[in-house]
């Protein structure tokens, strides 16, 4: 007895069978949703390198097919699907967020913040950011500081709390 012949003697019945060819249908589409989900979230990882790490003169699609060794039309379409956004839009925010990091900190200025970032020039910066997060990068940076500034320290908290 073959194993086809084996796996059929066990189902009784017609309705067994559909029942199981049914289950079978139903997992393989979780395994290819979760197998979805996986690449997605490897697209981006690698697009949160290529921000982190500029330098590369590859374009975005090439650097990520380079990573994930698969058709960057492919990965594009998937990632739009999956996560209802473009690789490019998403490598802008994540490049803006990146600037914001810098920018907390400080110790740059407007011009070393955008050659950290990737971008070719501060004004080219400050048009992606702006679009982005809807204010200047030195607006954003000046709110930055007054809010931080406003905050108390935890040992003034303590302080107050305790008498």
């Amino acid at each position: 007895m073959d194993e086809r012949e084996r796996y059929v003697s066990c189902i009784a019945t017609q309705e067994e069978a559909d029942s199981l060819i049914l289950l079978i249908r139903r997992r393989k589409t979780e395994i290819g949703r979760e197998k979805e989900q996986s690449l997605t979230a490897q697209i981006r990882r690698v697009i949160l390198d290529y921000v982190r790490n500029p330098g590369d003169d590859r374009r975005l699609i090439e650097y990520i097919q380079d990573h994930i060794d698969k058709n960057g039309v492919y990965l594009s379409n998937l990632f739009k699907e999956k996560e209802g956004t473009t690789l490019q839009e998403f490598a802008i925010e994540q490049r803006a967020e990146h600037a914001k990091d810098l920018m907390s900190d400080g110790d740059l200025n407007i011009t070393e913040i955008s050659e950290r970032c990737g971008y070719s020039s501060a004004a080219h910066m400050s048009n992606q950011f702006k679009k982005t997060a809807g204010i200047t990068p030195s607006e954003w940076r000046r709110l930055e500081l007054a809010r931080t500034a406003e905050l108390p320290s935890r040992e003034n908290e303590s302080f107050k709390l305790n008498h």
